[in-house]
């Protein structure tokens, strides 16, 4: 189904590469914690480089921290020779979803410029195309070398994200919750019914997690009212927004062919990809359902309209 950015989310994301001859090394962590004797919140962020990478890049991150969708505040820092430490306390409203976002980035200290481009000692450009890890709050990014030149200076690392979330940290990502399920008759098409699914994916303890890439296993899947194939989503199309969110809409193509049954059914399973460089994504099952879209109903589960707050879960696991 087409998976469309909804609503909020937070995460973090956490691997250790080291391979081949040239590995050095930068940690991000965040954290968000509850401080009792004043009732507020602890939110940090640090940015850990080793000895290797001083020698060849000054290390530095930005990032912000958001209550819901209202950004308290933006922080940045660089240094030349150790960490990156930021911290600061916040009030604390148990009502409320709080998120840190954190983006390390590395500047060419001593591989001064040679014409137009930055030399990268230890080939952490990689990082720039924006590779996610398995859990939240840290992140461990190594460069595999060899050098390799850059237009720019600046090596955006990736992001780091957490959230706190009825009242502790979110963990990994591990089945879906049901926010809303809608159904809409598009008359702006050829007149079929849609139904419009969001879903939150959620931690073993129902927290919402986020900034991460779902897809829908591949299958190949034939709509009789068009007679085209059903798009899916993918691991490049299926993000989450800050606090886990997202849309799916599901609904039988066009032109319409056929009698009001017509349209496919077939068994969903949707999953977190992991991805790391250099390899083919991993994937974990967020939840196992049965889609049955006609032209004039859709049904997930047997039912044409799913509770408000309903977990949905990986086969044979609630």
């Amino acid at each position: 189904m087409t998976n469309k950015l909804s609503l909020l989310l937070a995460i973090g994301c956490c691997f250790l590469l080291t391979e081949q001859t040239k590995a050095a090394g930068v940690t991000c962590i965040t954290q968000v914690s509850y401080y009792e004797p004043t009732g507020s919140l602890w939110i940090s962020a640090e940015t850990l480089p080793d000895y290797d990478t001083l020698a060849y890049y000054t290390v530095g991150h930005w990032g912000y921290v958001n209550k819901d969708d209202v950004e308290l505040t933006e922080f940045n820092g660089e240094s030349y020779d150790s960490e990156v430490d930021w911290g600061d306390f916040f009030p604390y409203d148990p009502n409320a979803n709080y998120a840190i976002g954190a983006f390390p980035e590395l500047v060419s200290k001593h591989n001064y410029p040679i014409g137009d481009s930055y030399e990268d000692y230890y080939d952490y450009i990689e990082w720039s195309s924006g590779y996610y890890g398995s859990f939240p709050t840290y992140y461990s990014f190594s460069g595999p070398g060899p050098e390799v030149s850059i237009s720019l200076p600046e090596i955006v690392l990736g992001s780091v994200l957490g959230i706190f979330t009825q009242g502790a940290m979110s963990e990994t990502p591990h089945h879906l919750r049901v926010i809303h399920d809608n159904d809409v008759t598009r008359s702006d098409l050829c007149g079929q019914l849609q139904k419009l699914i969001q879903y939150q994916v959620v931690d073993q303890n129902n927290r919402a997690v986020g900034n991460i890439q779902i897809d829908e296993k591949p299958q190949t899947i034939t709509d009789s009212c068009s007679g085209t194939t059903v798009t899916l989503t993918t691991c490049k199309t299926g993000s989450v927004n800050r606090y886990g969110n997202f849309t799916d809409g599901v609904k039988t193509g066009c032109p319409y062919n056929g009698p009001s049954t017509c349209g496919y059914d077939f068994f969903n399973r949707w999953r977190y990809c992991i991805s790391t460089p250099y390899t083919p994504y991993t994937y974990t099952e967020l939840a196992y359902m049965y889609y049955w879209a006609t032209h004039t109903f859709v049904k997930i589960d047997g039912q044409t309209d799913m509770e408000d707050g309903t977990y949905k879960y990986p086969e044979g696991n609630p």
